[in-house]
């Protein structure tokens, strides 16, 4: 097997990862309204829910790490639950040009609508290790009731 005759110093002389910001600008472009911007810095992002119920209430798990509690957002509408808030990142780098930085930024909103309808004054909702934990309790439909088939 031949190998193929390596350039001396070509690594040294790209930035590997400009591939990756050129294929995120590339979908974004393609994408367009379509989807949500891929994240690459200071742009919206969306964290990770676990949304789960039982017969009296829903359980919504947010990951916020890093989000401060006076920067988030919660409204219930209707059936419609969302929250947004805001991650503002400190520079540790003064003095220094900041090359590339992976940590996340930016602002998100989540929304979801609820097969139920909810009673939003009793709600509830804790900020606990990163993780906002939101706790609404479901409605009984008025004058809904099952109809017998003869």
């Amino acid at each position: 097997m031949t190998r193929l005759p390596m350039r001396r110093g070509a690594i040294e002389r790209s930035d590997p990862m400009s591939v990756l910001d050129d294929f995120a600008g590339y979908m974004n472009r393609m994408m367009g309204p379509y989807m949500p911007s891929i994240d690459v810095g200071d742009q919206a992002w969306t964290p990770l829910v676990d949304m789960s119920e039982n017969d009296t209430e829903y359980h919504i798990d947010i990951e916020a790490p890093g989000v401060n509690r006076e920067d988030l957002t919660i409204a219930v509408e209707g059936q419609d639950f969302s929250v947004s808030g805001k991650y503002r990142s400190e520079d540790h780098h003064e003095g220094n040009d900041l090359r590339r930085s992976s940590r996340r930024s930016g602002q998100f909103e989540y929304t979801v609508r609820l097969p139920h309808a909810v009673d939003s004054d009793k709600a509830t909702a804790e900020l606990k290790d990163g993780v906002l934990c939101v706790a609404i309790p479901k409605m009984e439909s008025p004058g809904q009731k099952k109809i017998a088939i003869k």
